[in-house]
């Protein structure tokens, strides 16, 4: 049973109005044995998403709307229990989302190695051009069998981002648990699902500033 909570926000201050951001859902990683990625979302909106980095030199969060093409920037402090996740925030500032121009010649391929009915073991290929060339990312994933679609969530804060965001469909919902990936450079990249909650959690970023 996934535990459901509220986060407490420090107060936002100087500003007239402001945009709401509601969130219900909050995936955390593990990435390389250290640096925590933390993904906050709405699962009956994904127009927004909340993107937490917390690395062994520092912590930041971007709230990224797709709709209004803006990306708010917050000064994040961590928490003060030992592996808690409940953050403070305070607006900093907001720019607009910068138009990229997706790559249109990716395609996937997945490979199921072993499947228990509760995980599957896949190996994941990502080519640029045609399937059997060089793949520009091999990602060997673990993934557990969930009521609730969360792959694309992996995707966006530890695989392609937020460009790709729909482009990876497995053919059943899955949640990655654990992921060793490897780029075309040969670099290597280990994640490891460490938090997965239902919560409540409302931010705001102002839309005018005295």
């Amino acid at each position: 049973m996934k535990n459901l909570f509220s986060v407490s926000l420090l107060a936002l201050v100087g500003f007239i109005s402001a945009q709401e951001y509601y969130f219900n859902r909050l995936i955390q990683y593990e990435q390389n044995g250290k640096d925590k990625i933390q993904l906050l979302f709405n699962s009956e909106n994904k127009d927004y998403f909340l993107f937490l980095n917390d690395s062994s030199e520092d912590v930041s969060a971007d709230l990224f709307d797709k709709a209004s093409k803006k990306i708010h920037t917050y000064t994040v402090k961590r928490p003060q229990e030992e592996n808690g996740l409940i953050y403070s925030y305070v607006y900093d500032s907001s720019d607009k989302l910068l138009k990229s121009t997706p790559n249109e010649n990716l395609v996937y391929d997945f490979k199921t190695k072993r499947d228990d009915g509760y995980y599957r073991f896949t190996d994941l290929k990502i080519y640029d051009g045609e399937k059997g060339t060089q793949p520009i990312i091999s990602a060997d994933l673990t993934m557990r069998y969930t009521h609730e679609s969360k792959f694309e969530i992996f995707n966006l804060c530890c695989l392609l981002g937020a460009d790709y965001y729909d482009l990876l469909r497995p053919d059943d919902k899955f949640v990655v648990v654990q992921a060793k990936i490897t780029d075309r450079l040969n670099q290597t990249h280990d994640y490891k699902l460490i938090s997965e909650q239902v919560i409540q959690f409302t931010l705001k970023a102002p839309e005018k500033r005295k």
